[in-house]
């Protein structure tokens, strides 16, 4: 009953709200909505605390630990113990999350020390400047540290894992083509890290045992156990050279016959949350290379966030956060891309 009463009190509370909005989100921005913001940087910064003291690694998942025994384990006063208590082995996703920070933190001086040409430029991108390896790109420089490679990979696939992946494509409708020329892939995976697409396909209904390729950098792919991908050919890739799984005949000559023998192209290219890394003119050579190709029967479906053509004050943040994101990180959102 009490929680009932509760739930009750809270509808007509956002009821009331709802009723007196009078469409400024701005001038009637509440106290508690400035709160929640700064609660989130305090928290932000309390997680940060604890994965940096590596308290995280003491807690168990089963037992119990208590502050003053995890503080003599990590060598602190209990205060700092007490500050936060979190469950679980999500260090690495805030590892992560902290080390992204830094390059936006340090936005202002990046545009006072940059033309702005090199905004768009995938060797001098805010975050390779800020960990000293501008002159590589984002992937090159994050890939330097084993340990933030780990953690970048790690916050990958637990997003993927509670990201839809099945629904965007009838997989199971490919069936007929797929067994009609086994020897083509049936998918091509371009950029997915470790296989999560491929794998979600390969245990559903429409996986059928077809071959699957899934193509990334050498260190990505080092990182992914063959076991852990259940048959699923490795295949290292720069997505901005030339697409290897395609039609390539190869003459062997005898008397006079020639036999041709191929690597066939694949039934479907995929390309999943990989072009909203890229501003538009840096877009257009990954495409073309699949395009290229491409069979008469290939499929190419690209799955990525749009950014609306208009900002909507109370829409949902994550085209725009995550466009701020990359802006950061790996290449500047040009602007016509929008």
């Amino acid at each position: 009953m009490d929680m009932n009463a509760d739930l009750i009190a809270q509808a007509a509370s956002f009821l009331a709200a709802v009723k007196s909005f009078n469409g400024d989100a701005v001038e009637q921005c509440s106290m508690e909505a400035l709160m929640q913001q700064w609660e989130t940087s305090q928290v932000i910064a309390a997680m940060n605390l604890f994965v940096e003291l590596e308290v995280l690694e003491h807690i168990s998942k089963q037992g119990r630990i208590g502050s003053k025994e995890l503080a003599e384990i990590v060598k602190v006063d209990e205060s700092a113990i007490g500050f936060i208590y979190l469950k679980g082995g999500a260090d690495e996703f805030f590892k992560f999350m902290i080390d992204q920070t830094g390059p936006f933190l340090r936005l202002p001086r990046y545009f006072q020390t940059h033309e702005k040409k090199d905004l768009y430029d995938l060797k001098k991108s805010p975050y390779a400047w800020v960990v000293g390896l501008e002159g590589k790109d984002y992937y090159e420089a994050i890939s330097s540290n084993p340990k933030k490679l780990h953690n970048f990979n790690f916050t990958m696939a637990t997003s993927e894992s509670v990201t839809p992946i099945l629904g965007m494509f009838p997989w199971a409708s490919l069936k007929a083509q797929v067994q009609e020329e086994p020897e083509r892939a049936f998918a091509v995976d371009i950029g997915e890290g470790r296989g999560q697409l491929l794998k979600k396909i390969q245990e559903a209904p429409g996986g059928f045992g077809a071959k699957m390729i899934l193509q990334d950098r050498p260190d990505v792919l080092d990182s992914v156990a063959a076991e852990d991908i259940g048959g699923i050919e490795k295949m290292p890739y720069d997505f901005f050279k030339e697409q290897p799984v395609k039609s390539i005949p190869i003459c062997y000559r005898f008397e006079l016959f020639c036999l041709v023998n191929c690597r066939r192209h694949a039934h479907v290219y995929l390309m999943r949350r990989i072009l909203h890394d890229f501003y538009a003119p840096v877009c257009i050579e990954p495409v073309k290379n699949v395009a290229a190709a491409m069979g008469p029967t290939s499929r190419f479906i690209i799955t990525d966030l749009l950014m609306p053509e208009k900002v909507e004050v109370g829409a949902e943040m994550t085209p725009y956060w995550m466009d701020f994101n990359c802006g950061g990180c790996p290449a500047a959102p040009h602007p016509k891309s929008n």
